[in-house]
This record gives structure tokens, sequence and C-alpha cells, in this order.
């Protein structure tokens, strides 16, 4: 967000910069109000309530206390605007202009059953407060009418917070969000209803989010009705916020709770607001997010830089992986009765100081909610990953992993099972070793117009895997691969997984090296996608995946290492080395769950394909589809750039193999 200047000006020259089309923020020369446009688009927002000030010959004559007046003032509604582009706050208190009341009703001598003042105001008094809110609406009309003749109609957002604890037996049954449309136009009709399902999507979990309309406010202010009134083609939505946010009593805030109504909001404004541009025709605007502000942020870049370089360290992979692998499968394959007893590399990163640094990096210091929202999600999962490597070899350690992977649902479970009841049916192909495919790899890298090390090694427990710091594919070293395997691995590995971190390693931001939160289960899931694309992926390797989720679900269960291995090989008649090479990487570190990710990735981003959404923003970093609109919108406003390499395998796809396909449409 263009953090713009604050200026300190009269009415007049607040008006002049409005009809010229300048973008500014200032403040009236009274303080009453603050007016801010960072871009000129067909939608205001307005926090008429949220002040508490007075002027000072008003503050001695106060009968009430601060907390008397907080109660019906709407404190922190300046917060859930602060990301949009014209948003008007309003300093001074209600008790000394009520800006939602017309002129002859703005002035209180009473309210809410108490003396506004121990004296009554004198004229001049009284006159001064109503000047203050004449020239609002001067301001207000300059506003409306400038993006009328802009855009041919407009919307404002008239935002309110309401008591709700007034009445101690109903406390429960109020609504978070309250619509007034009582004096709406029916032609908005359409409107209204998209608004009020946008409402209702915000999450504010672990609180219950309940929209309702005309429940408990009709939309009887003085703002809606003056802007209706006077303006045809300009529609205002009088939203009142229950006080879930703050204390009422105490005057404590929640900045949780803060954060989750200012997130939710700015996407609810901004996705009916787009709705509103494409009904009414209105030009200009394409994209959605170029309804909001440009951002250039300058202290951005720096909490990103100290953010990448707190995160450069924290990989799992590195750490879970045992050092002893060899010798612990020779001596558990030659006895009835021993349990692998693994050992791993020793975390050398000081966590606990790690973690600390983290909570202190500035996040307060971003102003744009979105971006706020990523950061703050990020250093939220790195500390679980963290906590992850701190627990390895520990009872905690999949406690942890469960966390951040999740466990096996009855979804996942029924998928599995439904792709290993089918019978194996794919012709034999040539098999090759793991310097072979090395080769073949390194062919699919080039390929993709990527750069890489490719090589073996002895000490993973998988048949592959990335060390995304050095940009290494590894496979595993005397492994015997089928043709067609190995060049799934490629596009799988390097088609996604490097090709992801040579992206992130382009991108203005750099945290998306680290990741977004559950970045695991799309990454994966693309890769498996980019496996089936490029007529790699059989019914073999979706059995593996299954079993995978099986061998997960066994070990959240509690089961030991010799029980897992006896089943798979029992049940799902497994070879001995794939059983072993299964069941250690589901117990690595003390139970990995991560391995349950990929089948039910690759299902729901095989849905998305098939429905035709563009995955592009997942090629950009380690992302996740839980961030796609979000990384969506930073694209839009120039924060973050489209991935400079994508798989051709994803706009380019090969001739189906009409067998899978029809086992694929059998997934839930």
């Amino acid at each position: 967000m263009q953090k713009l200047p604050i200026q300190k000006l009269s009415i007049e020259r607040i008006i002049e910069k409005i009809d010229a089309g300048e973008k500014f923020s200032a403040l009236t020369l009274s303080g009453g109000f603050l007016v801010t446009v960072e871009e000129y688009v067909p939608y205001i927002c307005y926090a008429i309530h949220n002040g508490g000030n007075f002027r000072s010959e008003l503050r001695e004559k106060l009968n009430l206390t601060k907390m008397d007046r907080w109660v019906e003032e709407d404190p922190f509604t300046w917060r859930f605007i602060e990301s949009l582009p014209i948003r008007v706050v309003v300093y001074d208190s209600r008790y000394e202009y009520d800006l939602n009341r017309s002129p002859d009703d703005a002035l209180y001598e009473t309210a809410w059953g108490k003396d506004v003042w121990k004296t009554p105001l004198t004229e001049e008094e009284r006159e001064n407060s109503l000047n203050k809110h004449r020239d609002f609406y001067r301001v207000v009309d300059a506003l409306v009418g400038k993006l009328e003749s802009e855009f041919g109609s407009s919307m404002i957002y008239d935002i309110h917070s309401y008591n709700y604890k007034r009445d101690k037996r109903n406390i429960d049954s109020f609504p978070t969000f309250n619509l007034g449309t009582e004096k709406i136009d029916s032609k908005f009709n359409k409107y209204t209803a998209r608004f009020l399902r946008e409402l209702a999507k915000i999450d504010l979990s672990p609180l219950h989010n309940r929209v309702a309309e005309n429940e408990v406010f009709f939309g009887r202010g003085y703002l809606l009705s003056h802007i209706t009134e006077k303006f045809n083609n300009s529609l205002v939505f009088a939203i009142e916020v229950k006080k879930i946010y703050v204390d009422e009593e105490s005057g404590d805030e929640y900045p949780d709770i803060i954060e989750k109504i200012r997130f939710g909001l700015k996407r609810a404004i901004l996705n009916t607001s787009y709705y509103f541009v494409k009904q009414s025709k209105i030009k200009n605007f394409n994209k959605k997010y170029e309804l909001l502000s440009s951002i250039s942020e300058d202290k951005l870049k720096i909490i990103d830089q100290q953010l990448s370089q707190l995160l450069k360290g924290v990989d799992i992979l590195k750490h879970v992986n045992p050092t002893n692998l060899t010798s612990e499968k020779k001596r558990f394959l030659a006895s009835k009765s021993y349990q692998p007893n693994f050992r791993y590399k020793p975390v050398t990163i000081n966590t606990k100081e790690l973690k600390r640094e983290l909570f202190r990096v500035p996040l307060d210091q971003i102003n744009d909610i979105t971006l706020k929202h990523l950061y703050s999600s990020i250093v939220e999962e790195s500390v679980k990953k963290i906590e992850l490597l701190e627990s390895i070899n520990t009872p905690n350690f999949l406690y942890n992993s469960i966390r951040i992977f999740g466990r096996p649902d009855e979804m996942d479970l029924a998928n599995a099972k439904y792709l290993l009841h089918l019978a194996p049916f794919e012709d034999e192909d040539e098999m090759i070793s793991s310097e072979e495919s090395v080769e073949m790899i390194k062919e699919i890298v080039k390929s993709y117009g990527l750069k890489c090390t490719v090589k073996t090694s002895k000490n993973i427990s998988a048949n592959a895997m990335v060390l995304n710091t050095s940009r290494t594919v590894l496979l595993k070293a005397g492994e015997i691969f089928s043709k067609r395997y190995a060049e799934a691995l490629g596009h799988h590995e390097a088609g996604i997984h490097i090709l992801t971190t040579i992206n992130a390693s382009k991108e203005p931001l750099k945290i998306l090296h680290s990741g977004t939160p559950n970045n695991t289960k799309s990454q994966e899931g693309l890769a498996v996608l980019n496996e089936y694309l490029s007529g790699n992926l059989t019914l073999d390797r979706l059995r593996e995946l299954a079993i995978r989720v099986i061998a997960v679900d066994l070990a959240v269960r509690g089961r030991d290492f010799r029980t897992i291995f006896e089943k798979l090989q029992s049940d799902y008649n497994i070879s001995s080395d794939k059983s072993f090479q299964i069941t250690t990487r589901v117990l690595r570190g003390g139970g990995f769950t991560k391995d349950a990710l990929y089948l039910k990735g690759f299902i729901e981003l095989l849905k998305k394909y098939r429905k035709g959404d563009s995955l592009e923003a997942l090629l950009i970093g380690k992302t996740s589809v839980e961030y796609i609109e979000t990384l969506n919108e930073l694209i839009t406003r120039g924060v973050l750039k489209s991935p400079v390499h994508t798989p051709e395998t994803l706009f380019k796809k090969v001739e189906s193999d009409k067998i899978l396909d029809y086992i694929l449409e059998g997934l839930k």
C-alpha cells in the first residue's frame, strides 16, 4: 500500500484535491476527520463513529466518563477499513456531533438515559459543532459526486459497531454482522444479497459468525439517507459489527479478532465491489485486485529479508533422514523381533533463540492486511516447524507432525482403500539403475530450462527427495527403477519442486522460499499432478501413495515399526524392501505424517485442473491452495511476479490413459 504523507488541510483544499482527482491523505484543520484517497475506485469506506475526541472547550463540560462514551462509540473501526483505497475516518466523538444524525438532531443533551453535559452548551459552542457536521458532508458530497462523475455509480460502506451486552438475557443471540437495508432501493437487491453472502464467509474461528439483515439495526442513519437522497446511482451499506473484538466493560482490545474482522471485511468489500463494477459495466477495472491500492511499503522488504534469513536453516527433511538406515535395515530384516533404532543428524540451530527472534519480527509495521495476514501465518507455521525439529526422536514428534501435516481422515482412507482394491494393469517396463535414472532426470531438468544437481545418495529413506537449499535432486543409491517411474520422478522432483524453488528465488519477496502454511499438501499434490499430465502416472504409483496413507494412519494409531511393516506385507502384498521403506518414511523422526498428503493434494488439484481453475500462483514458490486468492491479489498489485518457469504439462496435456482416467473418476 502506498503510504501517503498525512497533510493538514482546510475543507476547501480537500475538496479541490478531490475535484482534481489527486491522491492524498489529509486531516482537517480542526483534526475532526481524515480523508485518504490512494486510488480513485468506485467505492468508499467510512468509520464515522470511530473517534472519541472533543474540542478543548467542551471537555470540562462533559458529564460522561470515557467508558460511558466508549460504549456507544465505535472504537477500532478505522482498523477494519485501513487496507482499502478510499477511506474516511472520524476522530471526533459522536457525543460532540453525531454524523449519523441530521443537523437538526446531531447535538445531544441526553443520550441513552444520561445527561451529556454538566451545563448546557452555548449557542457559539453548538454552532461550532454544527459547522464541523456541515464540513463533513461537504466532503461527502464532493467525494461521492466525484466517483459518480468518474464511474457513473458508486458504493459506500458505512462501518459501525454495537454494544450487545446491554441485554444480558440474549447476549449470545445477536448477529456478528448486521446489514441495515430498510432504506435501500429494491433495484440494489442483488448487491445486498451478494454482500450478505460475502459477510457470511468471514472466518472468525473459534468464534461463530452469524450475519443478519435488519435484525438489530435497520439502516436509518443520516449518512445513508443523505447519500441515497442526493445521489441516484450510489448504494450505501450500513454495517454494524458486534463488539466481540473488545471487552466492553474494560476497554481491552482483542488484536487477533480485530485482525480477522479486518481481513474478512476487506475480502467481503472487495468481492462485492467487483461484482458491482461488473454488473454496472464500469470500465477500467478488468481484474478484481485493480480495485485496491498499489503497494510500495518500504518496511516490507526489510521485514521480508529479516524473516527469510531467520528461516533459512529450517529444513525438516534434512534432519529426519536416518543416518544409520542401511545398518538398521540389515539388522531388522535378520531378526523376527528387533525394532529399528534410527539416529539422526543433530539439529545445530538454536531453536529457542530462533523462536524468540521470529516473534520479534515487527509484523505490526506492515500496513496492508493481506500482507500482514500472510506473514503472520508464515511465522505461526514456522514456529510449529521449529518445534517439530526440537522434538525429533521424542514422543512429541508425532503430535507436532500432526499439527503441521494433519492425519488421514475417513475420506483419505476411503480413497486409499479404493485404489488398493484395484488389480494392477500396467504393462511390464524396462528397469534401469539409479545411475541411469540420474541421467534421465538430468535430461528432464534440461527440458524445463532449469539448473540443479541430480545425484544418488545412500542416506535417504525415500526413492527420491529434493534439497531445496542446494537445489539438489537425490535418488536412492542402489535402487532399480522402471523407466516410466524414473521419468515420473523427474517431472515430480525437478518439474515442480526444483522449479518452484527457482521461481521463489526470483520473486521480489523471498519468504516464498520458506513457503505458505500447508504448502506440503499443495506442492506434493501438484508434483503428482505433473506426473499425471506428463503421461507418467501409473496405477502402481497411485497404489504406493495409497499405501502411505494406510501406513500413516497406523503410525498415528500407535502401531510400532514391525506391526506396520508386517501389516503392509500381509494385507497388501508389499515386498519386504518396499514395506521397510514405507514404514521408515512414516515413522522417521518419531512419526512423520507428511506422506498422507500426496494423495490428498493430488485429488484436490486434479479436481481444480479439470474445472479449469488457474494453478499458476502455486508455481511462484512453496505455496498452497488456501493462499491462491492472496497470491493472485499480490501478483495483480505488483508485489509478486508471475512465475518465471512453468511446466508445459499444465497447459499442454499428453494423451490420457482411458483406464487410468476411469479409475481417477472413482476418487472422492
